[in-house]
């Protein structure tokens, strides 16, 4: 997906799939929502019960002895039991397909249970709809990725040694069937030659069970129509690969069940609970926010992001709900945060977005920081603290929504959800604490703090910026003294109510990931 075409897709699925959802049925979903998360991180787990304090509903979700800690997999019959007790109470349920039917993101990619096992798990999950007829069933599943790289942090254990040629067989394979290119054929060959064939092995046999596990669940939606809405997503993207070419052999099911009224594929993964609340919150309350987007950067809409997303536009409207103010990238390669030039920047930068915010009443701003992959842009931050201080901007922080995380897919789903929900529900508190999480964590952690960490972890010999474990309470302090007091700074420059980080965590024990427990 490249260009302007890539970017309609992917902002008008992400869009359309809360909006379209507004004139489908306007009886409101009242009581309790199930939540049953990708995996235990504070990214898809507590990301999302903060968002969820903007909404009017009761949140269920498993306690975390229930979830995966990385690579151990969580008890799975008593997170089923754990389901089947609280689905009575529940008259809407947000459940990623991952974590019931392989125990979570990381065990899907590393599970050798079944495919007879992991259909039984489908068919119970798609059971709940019967049991409960007038539940509102909204699943997610993520197309499995192939990284480009040598590493089992996240992976089977083989691709420590072998995730870079996986990645070419996949890619060049894939390509050959599209070019017919004898060097593609000739590069997929060299580099299936040098896998060991018990590797090669597992690693198609998980691909084809978790590819058809999807299959069937598209195959059941047809049939009996169990699901309100399905969010299939693609995570960390290449052009070419089996995982693209997955990906469109499910779209191709879809059009031809005629089923893209409900079930949506884009790039993705880590945001997508964000957007099933979005969209049940459309549902509910049968009001389809209407969005202007606007580009800090026209010129340069066509560049290609990292990772998943690509770049375009949507026509503007004169008195929209909503005002979605892209911070695009001008380079010709999106830069990586923490590498991000500040010589000859300044606010001015930003000063085609300054117009818009001065719209009053309830329109609501959505900042969609996608300059740079893997953290925020610090001079985009300078603005916003900066049209707070303007009289006639006085940019209030209950009703703008910022995000600028690691790839352009998880920002876009994060801030458009967000700027949604805050339209619908005008929770201007709860929705300033949402937004000093997210600048805390993508502009001052991302962007910044976790460089002078890894530059002290690299100078150690007992740690590495994967693992932790040797110190762990001294860097999770470490964090914490810096992003509280960065924290207070958010808040006073924004005017925002005084939320105060009590504490740092690391859920996967490396730099990557941070959790807060905020109040």
């Amino acid at each position: 997906m490249a260009g302007l075409a890539g970017w309609c897709i992917v902002m008008m699925t992400m869009m359309g799939a809360v909006v379209m959802g507004g004139g489908v049925n306007t009886q409101a979903v009242g009581g309790s929502i199930l939540y049953l998360p990708l995996d235990e991180r504070y990214t898809t787990r507590n990301a999302f019960l903060n968002l969820a304090g903007l909404v009017p509903w009761e949140i269920l979700t498993p306690p975390l002895e229930l979830l995966p800690s990385l690579k151990v997999p969580p008890p799975m019959e008593d997170l089923h039991a754990w389901v089947d007790q609280n689905m009575p109470y529940a008259t809407a349920a947000i459940i990623s397909s991952e974590m019931f039917i392989y125990g979570g993101l990381i065990q899907s990619r590393i599970s050798n249970d079944t495919m007879e096992t992991v259909e039984n798990r489908l068919q119970k999950l798609l059971s709940y709809k019967t049991t409960y007829p007038k539940l509102e069933l909204f699943l997610s599943a993520v197309v499995m990725r192939i990284p480009d790289y040598n590493s089992d942090f996240e992976e089977p254990w083989y691709w420590e040694d072998y995730g870079e040629l996986l990645f070419e067989f996949s890619y060049y394979t894939d390509k050959y069937y599209h070019t017919h290119d004898p060097v593609d054929k000739a590069l997929a060959e060299e580099a299936a030659s040098e896998i060991p064939s018990n590797v090669m092995k597992e690693f198609l046999w998980r691909r084809s069970r978790n590819f058809n596990i999807t299959k069937d669940l598209i195959d059941d939606e047809y049939a009996s129509n169990p699901c309100r809405y399905i969010y299939i997503t693609q995570d960390d993207n290449a052009e070419y690969g089996f995982n693209i070419e997955e990906a469109n052999a499910l779209r191709r099911m879809v059009a031809e069940d005629n089923l893209g009224d409900h079930v949506f594929i884009y790039p993705g993964a880590d945001e997508v609970a964000l957007t099933m609340l979005s969209m049940l919150s459309v549902f509910s309350s049968g009001i389809s926010p209407t969005i202007n987007l606007v580009f800090r950067d026209p010129t340069t809409i066509y560049n290609i992001p990292n990772y998943e997303a690509a770049g375009g536009t949507i026509v503007n409207s004169s008195e929209p709900d909503i005002f979605m103010l892209v911070n695009n990238f001008s380079e010709d390669y999106q830069l990586e945060a923490p590498n991000q030039p500040f010589e000859g920047r300044s606010i001015d930068d930003y000063s085609l977005f300054t117009p818009f915010l001065l719209y009053g009443g309830d329109t609501v701003f959505g900042f969609a920081d996608n300059r740079y992959s893997n953290g925020g842009d610090l001079v985009l931050l300078d603005y916003l603290y900066a049209m707070h201080s303007d009289t006639d901007v006085a940019l209030d922080m209950g009703r703008f929504c910022y995000a600028g995380w690691n790839t352009d897919g998880n920002t876009l789903g994060t801030v458009i959800s967000n700027t949604i929900i805050l339209s619908l529900f005008q929770s201007r508190d709860e929705n300033t604490f949402f937004n000093t999480l997210r600048i805390t964590e993508d502009e001052y952690y991302q962007a910044d703090l976790r460089q002078s960490l890894e530059d002290y972890v690299n100078r150690m010999d007992d740690a590495t910026c994967e693992d932790l474990t040797s110190d762990l309470p001294f860097y999770e302090e470490f964090s914490w003294k810096a992003l509280a007091a960065r924290m207070r700074l958010i808040d006073s420059s924004l005017g925002a109510i005084a939320w105060s980080l009590d504490s740092c965590y690391y859920p996967w024990n490396r730099t990557f990931e941070i959790g807060f427990v905020a109040h």
